[in-house]
Parts: structure tokens; C-alpha cells; sequence
């Protein structure tokens, strides 16, 4: 009987000693199949340090087993019963965030090799065990894998965070985002219905810097589209950069979510910030080129600027744009003129607001000269200085905002969804009559 019971020990041991090889060829982790995640865990020993005490633990141990058979190094087995907790906690925590079928493969083959290791050395030399320093031992164990994993844990921001939810608003960059990529909320899917609730249905700075708090780089999805039900739900770290070379913060989305983002875009009216800066990129550039063409010809004709060229290179651009969403309405040259002037208001008044604009005032004594303190503004200005420093008439502001209305009524008789016209005519501050001729 007791030669039974070896051989069923010995036959679990080898079991899990092939499920082990056998892990090596199935996919583990987001790194590839086990083979090149172990080799990844034992060279970053520092990141992984239980998985890679397990791994060479368990190539070691064919060749300890004959003096463990004999009762020797009775401690061997409980290096694999410490590592085991961190082992299966793994894929809850950073450490692994995308881990694939190899993994738990792997892991019971570790847990079938460490039970078998017990009970081998058990049955060579029975020993009482201490439950208590096992219970001790493996709550050490967990602690230290939660302090491993999530280095922040000891500072009480941390906890802060942990217990909040989401970044605050007034986020402490970049600390906040690194502390809070380590909490269990970092990147977990997002409730549609309570974060669109009693607000527009748009992919801009607004929405997009709100699910940033939650670690996602897009606001969840709306409404099901059949469409691109076929990509991947899976969320996953994207690959982030810092062209300025400050520290790299790893949102987590899925190839559903930006499909779904790209085409939504494509085919819904887009933010009135965005239609605004494009329609500014635009003017700037239809504006520089008339003035390159006005004062200097030569410069002009070496570049070949004709007016027939800039409106070439502006109908070009209204049609790449509506590819993207973008109406054609805020490309018309009338558009485009009064969109430059209101960006230069803008400027000027921002200009007049500033620190160092009123330190030039004090400077001067109180004597506001503009050919002195805003020379280098309306150096690079190519309309009349009136039309930026006066008023606007009556009529200046209905030409500004003629491409609006113009854009507004048509999104209404397309029968666009009213909370996007709404939203327009609020962010541009016009009313119903305005725009449609009925009194609110």
C-alpha cells in the first residue's frame, strides 16, 4: 500500500511536471505563449519575483527529488506553497492584465507539483504542520504581493484614490495618474446610461477627459452598432508616449471602442469646438496666402499663389473634410474671413487681459498708446485694425453667423437629433428665432 501511495504521489508529480512543458507552447500572457513570458518574468526578476522563484523552483526540482524522497530539504515544497497565493492572484492585479489560457495551465501545474512535493516529503519523514505559521506565512505572502504589485500602496494618496473611484478634477499630474494606474478601478469598463446621462452624445475634449479619469482612453459606447460588434471587446493598454519625455500614462481601451468612436465621428455632427479650430486652421491660411499675394508678388510667385490656387486649396480641404465629418458650410470663403476675425477679437482681448499688458500700461504711465504696446500683435493682423478693436455692427455679427445658421437649418430638415441642434445653438449662443425664425 505504501508503495502505491509513492507511485500515485510520483505520478502526480510528473503530471503537473508535463502540464508545466506544456504550458510553454499555449498562449499566457499579452507578451506570447508561456515559453516567452516565463523568460520575460525570470530577466525582469524585480517586477515578477514570485513567478520567477516558481520557475526556476520547478526546473530545480527533478533534480532535488531523490533527496527529498530520502527526506531531505523538507523546506523545497514550501517555496512553491509561498509563491502559489501570488501565483493565482496575478491576474487581478497589474502584474499580468491580460493573461490568456496558458497561464492557469501553468499555474495548476505549479500547484499540482507543489501538493505533490508535500506530500512526498510528508510521507518520507510525517512531520506535524504548524497551521498557524502557514496561515502567518501566507498572509505575509499576499501583503507582499499587493506592495510588489502596487508599489503606491504606502502612501495615503493612494488610499485616497482607491476609495474615490476616478482622478478628481483638480488631478495632480502626473502623480495622481501613476498612483492611480495601480487602484482596481484603473480602466474598468464604464456605465453608458450613467455617464451619458442628461448630457450630449459627443467624442470631444469634455467626454474624453471624463473617462480619462477612469483610466479609459474613450467614453463607453452609447448604443449597440452591428457594424463593428465583429472587433475585440477585450480592453487593453495602449501603447503610450511622451514626445516631451515626461512619464507615459497607460489608458486601456478596445478595438470595439475605437471602431465605434471612428465611424460615430464620420457620420454625426461633430463638436462645435472642433468644426471651430479646423474652421480657424483654414482662415489662417486662406488669410496669410491673400496677403502674401497683396504685398509681396515676387514672394507669391514663387510659391505660386493665385487666387485661383487658394480657392483650389480650399475647396480641397472642405471636401477632405466632410469625409471626416466636418461641414461644408464652415469652409465658405465668407466663413472662413469671419471666423479670423472673431479668433483675433479673441487674441486681442486676451492680449488686453493680460499680466504683462498692464505692466506695459503701468510702465507708460497710464498712457494707453496702441501703436506702442500692440504693434506686435497687429503685425501678423491682415484685416483693418477697426474690425478687431471697435464693435461689431448688427450686421457683422448675422454675416459671422450666417454659415451657422445656414448649417443648422439643414441639420434640422436631415432631421438631426434636436439635443445636437440645441447644443449648437447654445455653444454659439443663438436662440431659436435667429435661426429658425420662431420665437422661444
Amino acid at each position: 500500500m505504501r508503495i502505491m501511495k509513492k507511485t500515485y504521489l510520483l505520478a502526480l508529480y510528473w503530471s503537473g511536471i508535463v502540464l508545466f512543458a506544456f504550458s510553454a507552447f499555449l498562449p499566457c500572457t499579452s507578451d506570447g505563449v508561456g515559453f516567452v513570458a516565463g523568460v520575460f518574468a525570470v530577466i525582469f526578476f524585480i517586477v515578477y519575483p514570485f513567478h520567477s522563484v516558481a520557475i526556476i523552483t520547478v526546473l530545480l526540482s527533478p533534480l532535488m527529488l531523490l533527496w527529498i524522497r530520502k527526506g531531505k530539504l523538507r523546506w523545497f515544497w514550501m517555496v512553491l506553497l509561498v509563491c502559489l497565493p501570488a501565483l493565482w492572484l496575478s491576474p487581478i492585479t497589474t502584474s499580468f492584465p491580460n493573461v490568456r489560457i496558458g497561464y492557469f495551465v501553468w499555474t495548476t501545474s505549479v500547484t499540482l507539483i507543489a501538493l505533490s512535493l508535500g506530500l512526498i516529503t510528508h510521507q518520507a519523514e510525517p512531520q506535524k504542520i504548524n497551521r498557524r505559521r502557514v496561515a502567518a506565512g501566507c498572509i505575509i505572502v499576499l501583503a507582499l504581493t499587493y506592495i510588489l504589485t502596487h508599489p503606491h500602496c504606502v502612501f495615503p494618496r493612494f488610499w485616497q484614490l482607491q476609495f474615490l473611484g476616478r482622478l478628481p478634477e483638480n488631478v495632480k499630474y502626473p502623480d495622481d495618474m501613476l498612483i492611480a494606474e495601480e487602484t482596481y478601478w484603473w480602466g474598468r469598463s464604464l456605465n453608458p446610461v450613467q455617464f451619458w446621462s442628461n448630457k450630449v452624445v459627443w467624442h470631444d475634449r469634455v467626454a474624453e477627459a471624463e473617462a480619462c479619469r477612469y483610466g479609459r482612453s474613450y467614453p463607453p459606447i452609447p448604443y449597440c452598432d452591428p457594424s463593428v460588434m465583429d472587433r475585440s471587446d477585450r480592453a487593453t493598454h495602449g501603447d503610450g508616449y511622451d514626445l516631451s519625455g515626461g512619464p507615459v500614462i497607460h489608458y486601456l481601451s478596445s478595438g470595439r471602442e475605437s471602431a465605434f468612436w471612428d465611424k460615430f465621428s464620420r457620420t454625426h455632427p461633430l463638436p462645435p469646438e472642433e468644426i471651430e479650430y479646423q474652421q480657424r486652421q483654414v482662415a489662417d491660411h486662406m488669410m496669410h496666402d491673400r496677403h502674401t499675394l497683396a504685398t509681396d508678388t515676387d514672394f507669391a510667385n514663387r510659391l505660386r499663389f493665385t487666387e485661383t490656387s487658394i480657392k483650389d486649396r480650399i475647396a480641397w480641404q472642405a471636401n477632405s473634410g466632410k469625409e471626416l465629418g466636418y461641414p461644408l458650410e464652415c469652409y465658405d470663403e465668407n466663413a472662413l474671413f469671419w471666423s479670423y476675425v472673431l479668433n483675433k477679437r479673441q487674441e486681442y482681448a486676451e492680449m488686453l487681459a493680460s499680466d504683462g499688458y498692464k505692466m506695459c500700461e503701468r510702465i507708460a504711465n497710464g498712457q494707453y498708446d496702441v501703436n506702442i504696446l500692440s504693434s506686435n500683435f497687429f503685425r501678423n493682423v491682415y484685416v483693418d485694425r477697426k474690425q478687431i478693436t471697435e464693435p461689431l455692427s448688427a450686421d457683422d455679427i448675422k454675416a459671422a453667423n450666417a454659415w451657422k445658421v445656414s448649417y443648422l437649418s439643414r441639420l434640422r430638415q436631415e432631421k438631426a437629433d434636436e439635443s445636437y441642434i440645441n447644443a449648437y445653438m447654445q455653444a454659439w449662443n443663438l436662440s431659436s428665432n435667429d435661426v429658425f425664425g420662431i420665437a422661444e
